[in-house]
């Protein structure tokens, strides 16, 4: 194998690159590096400063001249109504004040409008004085007199007329006569003037429309159609019937008493009903549940217990099971 040569070829010396960076090239580099020690310089001292200024320089606060807060001179506004009550002293004052000849604890009452005042209040009634005055009475309270009736003519009397009224007149003389006898007859004593006569004396209530007939028809009408009610057996009724519960009752009569009451009292509701009285037993109590039958399904049990709650009386929708 031949050996390689290397000093064949000779380097050029303008195509290289120069071995001196040159002055240029130095100043660059120094001035540099003397800006990044500044900084690192500028940052210790500056932390420093930061750290001993806290911990060897002193506070100083400069107190504000003049007061923080002044009141005005016509501060404006309304007076709370529990302003200068005595029970405010102890918080307002920080103790208790001496014995008081007036101690008022709570602010006057509010009084009402005089559109606001009961019906009683405005309208006074009228006195005895203005009546015996002669002050003007209202129309309304008004009686007018009653009407003088003209004597009627005397007509002529037959002869079978005159003897009846002979008779008549004879018998009442001879009973006049004999309560006088007995000390049965009493003498009646005129009014005297300062009572109020038939023109002031008030008239009577009038009676009410409804006749006591009519509600006796209706009592009895309740109490016969409260008797009519069936009852049913509770083993008899299928599982999952429809029925609506009013009441749990300690016995069996009080249940079958309160059915007779609700009849007379909701009879349009429970015509066509069935009364159930079923016994149970919770915690070792025995009561008996006051139910009824007869519904359609739930929509119609609902609407009877709505209509029951309507009229306050106790109603629940249930299942028998």
């Amino acid at each position: 194998m031949a050996d390689i040569e290397y000093d064949l070829y000779e380097e050029d010396p303008a195509s290289g690159v120069p071995d001196d960076p040159g002055v240029a090239g130095a100043v660059i580099n120094w001035a540099g590096a003397l800006v990044s020690v500044g900084l690192v310089v500028g940052l210790a001292v500056w932390g420093y400063q930061l750290g001993m200024r806290d911990v060897g320089q002193i506070p100083v606060v400069r107190a504000l001249e003049g007061p923080m807060r002044e009141a005005p001179e016509e501060p404006g506004g309304l007076d709370a109504a529990h302003q200068g009550l005595a029970v405010n002293s102890v918080q307002a004052e920080g103790g208790v004040d001496g014995p008081a000849d007036k101690v008022i604890l709570a602010p006057p009452p509010v009084e009402l409008a005089e559109e606001d005042k009961p019906r009683a209040a405005l309208r006074p009634p009228m006195r005895e004085e203005a009546l015996e005055e002669g002050v003007a009475i209202p129309a309304a309270l008004r009686l007018e007199p009653a009407p003088e009736h003209e004597a009627p003519v005397p007509l002529a009397l037959s002869p079978e007329d005159e003897v009846v009224r002979a008779a008549v007149a004879e018998a009442a003389s001879e009973a006049v006569a004999v309560a006088a006898e007995a000390g049965e007859s009493d003498a009646v004593e005129a009014l005297p003037e300062d009572v109020a006569g038939p023109d002031l004396s008030p008239r009577p209530k009038p009676r009410p429309d409804v006749e006591v007939a009519a509600l006796r028809n209706v009592t009895d009408a309740a109490a016969v159609s409260a008797a009519q009610s069936p009852e049913l057996d509770p083993t008899e009724i299928a599982p999952g019937t429809r029925l609506v519960q009013l009441g749990a009752f300690d016995d069996a009569s009080t249940a079958r008493a309160e059915w007779d009451r609700l009849t007379a009292a909701h009879d349009d509701l429970l015509e066509g009903k069935s009364r159930v009285i079923q016994e149970a037993e919770s915690s070792g109590r025995r009561f008996f549940r006051l139910r009824v039958a007869g519904f359609k399904g739930l929509d119609d049990s609902r609407r009877f217990c709505s209509a029951m709650l309507a009229r306050d009386a106790a109603c629940i929708p249930v299942t028998a099971r």
